[in-house]
């Protein structure tokens, strides 16, 4: 009897007693634990979830079997988008196929809430065509738009919607933001309070700390509300306390570079206030919610209240400046490589 059929037999027997282990908690504990109604619904959720997979038609699968031992960089590109694009409007025919029928066998018992995170992300995906992005707004509004099975509908996204519909798509929503907005405003980052807390726990839970509260104040805080208040970059502080190393944890892409394009025609224009910015002055500016969703910026005003939208400023009485020590060194970059781009010195 040789080794590999003794592993093969030692793996299937520690499935086996994970199967049988799930069994058990799922019940006996989980019954105890949820409550009869509670774990009925639970149990009635399993098998409705079941049929989910007929929904895909077998599309994944055949895309796994066709080339589950291709490397990333082997597999065709232009396939690939093809059987997104294909897979995306099978999974909307079926989702407009279930919420009518829902529409029709509920009579209005039951009210839903959608919650979609980074909705306009497919706006930003380079194999996402024109008519893939009409298409995607007509079904929002199909799914969404004076829909009397809809109690909620909440969506969060960079810019706003007005950026991707110029008509009467979604202009059912109100939109929230932390430059101009003060209600909500300060759920768009961490508060000194909770900050305090989390560096608490780092302190508890790190053998060598290396970071400073203050430090972290320096790097990341900054960011002003319409309300008023300071809030911190919550992504960099997490990063930064989970990695212990005080870093430059912004996360660019296509939406933010676009900024940086317009700042390279206007330099001259703007150069000496980005150098003021460095020194931690504060420039005089108001701030244009629109102007973030113009398809040209030509004016300083409508830069920086872009720059506002994108978080690569803030904005407080009247004045744009640079947050944090963070955004300074993406900035203090960014100035680098469009100086060198037009091959003349930084001053």
């Amino acid at each position: 009897m040789d080794g590999k059929f003794i592993k093969n037999v030692l793996k299937i027997a520690i499935s086996n007693i994970f199967i049988i282990l799930s069994g058990v908690v799922s019940g006996f504990f989980l019954p105890k634990l949820l409550g009869v109604t509670d774990y009925g619904f639970y149990k009635i959720f399993n098998l409705y979830i079941t049929y989910g997979v007929f929904f895909d038609l077998g599309i994944s699968n055949g895309i796994y079997l066709l080339y589950g031992g291709y490397k990333r960089a082997e597999l065709p590109k232009e396939t690939f988008r093809f059987y997104f694009s294909f897979f995306l409007k099978i999974q909307i025919i079926f989702a407009i196929i279930v919420t009518m029928v829902a529409i029709i066998f509920m009579d209005n018992e039951y009210k839903f809430i959608f919650v979609i995170d980074e909705w306009d992300a497919v706006f930003h995906s380079s194999f996402i065509t024109e008519k893939d992005k009409k298409d995607y707004l007509l079904f929002l509004k199909l799914l969404l738009k004076g829909q009397s099975y809809v109690e909620l509908a909440y969506m969060t996204g960079v810019l706003p919607i007005a950026k991707y519909s110029d008509g009467s798509e979604l202009n059912m929503f109100l939109e929230y933001n932390m430059a101009t907005r003060v209600r909500f405003s300060e759920y768009f980052g961490f508060s000194d309070e909770e900050v305090d807390m989390l560096y608490q726990r780092y302190l508890e839970k790190t053998k060598k700390p290396q970071i400073t509260r203050e430090s972290l104040r320096e790097w990341y805080d900054g960011y002003h509300t319409a309300a008023g208040e300071r809030l911190y970059n919550p992504r960099s502080v997490v990063c930064a306390l989970t990695d212990n190393q005080l870093s430059n944890y912004w996360v660019s892409s296509g939406k933010y570079d676009s900024i940086f394009t317009y700042i390279q025609y206007n330099v001259d224009q703007i150069q000496n206030d980005l150098t003021l910015m460095f020194a931690r002055e504060r420039i005089p500016s108001g701030i244009q919610e629109y102007a973030a969703t113009a398809q040209e910026l030509k004016t300083k005003e409508e830069i920086y209240s872009a720059m506002v939208v994108y978080g690569l400023l803030t904005y407080d009485n009247g004045m744009v400046f640079i947050p944090n020590k963070e955004l300074m060194e993406v900035l203090k970059w960014e100035l680098v490589m469009i100086k060198k781009q037009k091959n003349t010195p930084v001053k």
